[in-house]
C-alpha cells in the first residue's frame, strides 16, 4: 500500500515586534513594550500598566526583537510519540527567569539560596513552597503552580520585579523589596522600612551579603 503516514501542515503567521529593556543606574532593568517622556519623567508601558521613572535614574535603553511562535495547523494520520522536552537545571530556570525580567541572576540566586537552599521540594512550616518559597495565595494571585519548579521560579521573580518597581524611587529599594518578599508589603509600609522582626532583618542582610559577594 506504500507509505500510510500523512503529514499536513501550514505556517499561519510569524509576526515580529519589539520590546525594550530599560537599564537603570542601580544595575537592574525593567522590560517594557514602549516608553514616552516629558523630559524629567519617563513613562513605561508594561504588561501590567504604566510605570513612571525619573529620567535621571535611567542609564539607557536596549531594543530587543521578539519573534512569535508560528501557528502550525497539523494533521497526522498515524500516531507518533512526541519528542521529550529538555529538562532545565535549577540554575537554567533561575537564569532564564532573571533574563526575562531584567534582574541580575546573582540577585535571584541569592534569594533562592536563602529561601530554599535550591531545594525544589522545600516546604516551610508556614506552608511556603518550592525554590522561591511561594505561599499558595501568592502563587494563585500570580497564576502559577508553586509545585512546578519552572512556574515557581518565574512567579517568584515576577513578584520580586513588582516589588522592585514599587520601591523604584526609594534609596532603600533592595532592602524594602527583600523585606516585603519575606514579611509582606503591609509590614514594610507599616514601619516604612525593614520591620523590627529578627527573622526578616537577618534574611535581608544574608541576601544582600550574598549578592554583593557574587557581584565581585
Amino acid at each position: 500500500m506504500g507509505i500510510t503516514k500523512i503529514l499536513l501542515f501550514a505556517l499561519v503567521a510569524l509576526p515580529i515586534w519589539s520590546a525594550e529593556q530599560v537599564l537603570l543606574r542601580t544595575g537592574f532593568a525593567i522590560r517594557c513594550e514602549s516608553h514616552t517622556s516629558d523630559g524629567e519623567t519617563v513613562f513605561l508601558q508594561t504588561g501590567s500598566g504604566v510605570v513612571s521613572i525619573k529620567a535621571s535614574e535611567i542609564a539607557g535603553f536596549e531594543l530587543e526583537e521578539v519573534f512569535a511562535q508560528p501557528t502550525l495547523a497539523l494533521a497526522i494520520a498515524t500516531s507518533e510519540i512526541p519528542k521529550a522536552q529538555p529538562v532545565l537545571t535549577t540554575k537554567e530556570l533561575i537564569d532564564n527567569a532573571a533574563r526575562t525580567y531584567g534582574i541580575p541572576a546573582s540577585f535571584i540566586h541569592s534569594v533562592v539560596q536563602a529561601e530554599s537552599g535550591y531545594n525544589v521540594n522545600a516546604l516551610s512550616p508556614k506552608g511556603a513552597i518550592g525554590l522561591m518559597q511561594l505561599m499558595p495565595s501568592t502563587a494563585k494571585s500570580l497564576g502559577a503552580d508553586p509545585n512546578d519548579p519552572k512556574q515557581n521560579v518565574e512567579a517568584g521573580v515576577r513578584h520580586l520585579t513588582d516589588l522592585l518597581v514599587r520601591f523604584k524611587d526609594d534609596p532603600e529599594q533592595l532592602r524594602k523589596t527583600l523585606a516585603a518578599y519575606n514579611a509582606g508589603l503591609g509590614a514594610v509600609e507599616k514601619y516604612n522600612g525593614v520591620p523590627p522582626y529578627q527573622e526578616t532583618q537577618l534574611y535581608v542582610e544574608k541576601i544582600l551579603n550574598r549578592y554583593n559577594y557574587l557581584r565581585k
